[in-house]
């Protein structure tokens, strides 16, 4: 069975594939348990499927909690979501 890696995966139709941030692991010098850490919303476009108008690779994006399918790949936490359920981006 051989590994998967991000760059095996291309999105189709309207779908983005984010790269979230990390959660703060402390506060105040405390440092909080996995299960009570922040959640990840903010995040990078890592690819764009064809059909995304308004978003591309590098921009960086909000993400609800519970949008989308998420999942941990090498330590770091993905989301795949339709471009309309992203409600926003910086500028």
């Amino acid at each position: 069975m051989s590994t998967m890696n991000m760059y095996d995966l291309r999105m189709i139709s309207d779908k983005i594939l984010v790269l979230l941030e990390d959660s703060d692991t402390e506060v105040e010098g405390i440092i909080l348990p996995e299960d009570v850490r922040p959640l990840k919303n903010w995040g990078m476009v890592i690819d764009a499927g064809p059909d995304a108008e308004y978003l591309s690779v590098g921009d960086e994006v909000y993400v609800e909690h519970t949008e989308g399918t998420r999942f941990i790949q090498d330590d770091s936490s993905f989301v795949i979501i339709r471009e309309e359920r992203i409600p926003c981006k910086k500028l």
